[in-house]
Parts: structure tokens; C-alpha cells; sequence
């Protein structure tokens, strides 16, 4: 009677966390990963160019025509795989975010833990933009903080501040976006990447 009466206890306090989780719309934190103090290899800081710079260039392009707004942010991730040296170390990346716009920017599992403790941040708040972690395997993770520029507000911020017709247009594109309403300084999201250390 007793064995029955304690397993009891503990399924409802089990569940009594589970609702408490729900009600706060909290996630179990991610798995630790130790930070590193190393260099980046060189073809990942060529990526890292040429996903910012391709940034611009897609924006003005999906903004004056009908075009997909992805387009934003995908323009130069083909050239951007072809770097030099990609391959060698079998070198991925993207962007992403705690409020994603596109669900497959999902954030990587290694960078979970940290992404969500920084979520609430303005850019200027940060200790620090860059972070580089150990995640096994003889892989490195590295993700460095995007800020939202004045472009970015067009897309990303309050409604307010939407271009004409672009709330319907995002909706239209993204059905499940949750990459409005932002506003000046805050932190928008992360560029990613992960590779082979030892090559």
C-alpha cells in the first residue's frame, strides 16, 4: 500500500512539472558543450564573408520585385559552399533563431543551450558576439550574433515599420513565422557554422 501510495507521488509531481513547463512555455535546456579558444579556419571566415555580403544583395533584390523573400537570405549560399576549402573540412553552416521565419534554420542542437539563455538580449547587452564550442567528434561549432540592422526592420520589425504589403507577403510565404515584430538593437539571430577540426 505504501509502494503504491509513493509511486503515486511521484507521477503526480512528475506530472505537476510537465504542467508547470507548459504553463511557462520553458524547454528542457540544452546539453553543455565546452568552449574553445581557437582560430577559425580560414574557408570558414570566408564563408562568414560571403553569407554577409550576400545578404544585401538579396534583400534589394526580393524588396523591388515579387520574387521570394528567401531569396534574402539564400542568394549567395551556393557560392558560399563552393569556398575554397569547404569540403576539405566538411564545413556547414546557415542562420538561425530563437523565432524562426523559415522552420528548416532550425538551431543547431550544440548551440541550443546558449542561443536560448541569450534570447532576450539586445545586441549591445552581449558579453560577447562570438562563441565557439567543442561538440564531439573532433568538431567545432561556432555561431556569431546577427544584430537587427535598419534593413532588417523592412522585414523583421513592428508593423509599424513593415513595407508596404510585406506582413501579408511574409504570411503568404512563411505561414508559421515568428520573425515579426522586432524593433532597433535587438538581437535577431546567429550565423552557424560547424566543421572538422583536426583538417
Amino acid at each position: 500500500m505504501y509502494r503504491i501510495h509513493r509511486m503515486s507521488r511521484i507521477a503526480a509531481l512528475g506530472l505537476a512539472c510537465v504542467m508547470m513547463f507548459t504553463a511557462w512555455g520553458c524547454e528542457k535546456p540544452g546539453e553543455v558543450f565546452p568552449e574553445v579558444n581557437e582560430d577559425l579556419p580560414l574557408a570558414g571566415e570566408k564563408v562568414l564573408t560571403k553569407l554577409k555580403a550576400g545578404f544585401d544583395v538579396g534583400l534589394k533584390e526580393a524588396l523591388k520585385s515579387d520574387g521570394k523573400l528567401e531569396g534574402a537570405h539564400t542568394t549567395n549560399d551556393a557560392k558560399a559552399a563552393k569556398t575554397d576549402g569547404v569540403s576539405a573540412i566538411n564545413l556547414k553552416f546557415g542562420r538561425t533563431s530563437s523565432r524562426l521565419r523559415n522552420p528548416a534554420n532550425a538551431i543547431p542542437t550544440w548551440a541550443v543551450r546558449t542561443i536560448k539563455e541569450l534570447d532576450n538580449l539586445k545586441t549591445h547587452k552581449l558579453e560577447k558576439s562570438t562563441y565557439l564550442f567543442d561538440v564531439g567528434k573532433g568538431r567545432r561549432g561556432y555561431i556569431e550574433a546577427i544584430g537587427l540592422a535598419i534593413e532588417c526592420i523592412r522585414c523583421h520589425g513592428l508593423d509599424s515599420a513593415l513595407g508596404e504589403g510585406m506582413k501579408k507577403r511574409v504570411e503568404g510565404e512563411f505561414p508559421e513565422d515568428k520573425a515579426m515584430g522586432y524593433k532597433g538593437g535587438q538581437l535577431r539571430g546567429w550565423y552557424w557554422l560547424e566543421y572538422d577540426a583536426a583538417k
